[in-house]
């Protein structure tokens, strides 16, 4: 039984790229826009304020499967109003708008707090010695904003992760899609060895990133500090 999970593992580690570049993707494209909706919802501007807290909760509120759908289905037909076909596109490039759209909401949420846990007093200390704004936010804020959210976007990596295993219902062959093509081929007579490597190798992946999570926020917690301390002297 154990040679034929390893057996089935080494089928389906040639397809973890494709999962890895939708998750990455999705969280790359996530910490762009979540970071923009998140100085939405902080904004002055209350018009602001509401549209990043309406796409929140209506994203949120969205299971991943069906903004899936949306993705795969919905597109094509906007795009088909200005005479592009969109069902010649990558599906793995659907699975990434949907999945970037879950984690944009989700990063939003994660920023924001790590946001306005950072003192006022920082900024002014910032002010105070000349520092332009730019200067302020990637000398002062975005180092603390990163290692603050650190643990919480690894959690979100881990997810994302997860959630590509859905992209086998729009016909992406990843890991979990070759999984299903694996299991059509054995008419389901192998069905628990084969989800049981897919289980083997995602958890592979929660194991690895959860250790690398730890590593940076203690590796680099020390800017965090040192920041402080540097304030504190201003």
């Amino acid at each position: 039984m154990i040679n034929s999970v390893f057996n089935i593992i080494i089928q389906l580690v040639e397809y973890v790229p494709i999962t890895l570049f939708m998750a990455i993707s999705a969280l790359i494209l996530g910490l762009i826009f979540g970071s923009l909706l998140c100085f939405m919802k902080v904004s002055k501007k209350r018009f602001l304020r509401q549209i990043g807290n309406l796409y929140t909760t209506v994203v949120r509120g969205t299971p991943t499967i069906v903004l899936l759908f949306l993705s795969y289905y919905g597109i094509p037909l906007f795009l088909a109003q200005f005479g592009i076909d969109g069902n010649d596109f990558s599906k793995v490039g659907y699975s990434i708008i949907a999945l970037s759209a879950f984690s944009t909401s989700t990063i939003s949420e994660i920023v924001r707090p790590a946001f306005l846990s950072i003192s006022r007093g920082q900024i002014e200390a910032g002010e105070m010695v000349g520092l332009s704004k730019l200067e302020i936010f990637f000398n002062i804020l975005l180092p603390q904003i990163m290692i603050i959210a650190t643990p919480n976007l690894g959690n979100l990596f881990i997810s994302l992760i997860h959630e590509t295993s859905l992209a086998y219902v729009i016909g992406v062959i990843d890991v979990m899609g070759k999984a299903n093509l694996i299991n059509n081929i054995h008419a389901g007579t192998q069905t628990l060895l084969i989800y049981s490597a897919v289980a083997i190798i995602f958890w592979l992946f929660s194991y690895v990133l959860e250790k690398l999570t730890n590593y940076i926020v203690l590796k680099f917690g020390f800017f965090l500090h040192g920041i402080n301390m540097g304030v504190r002297k201003i």
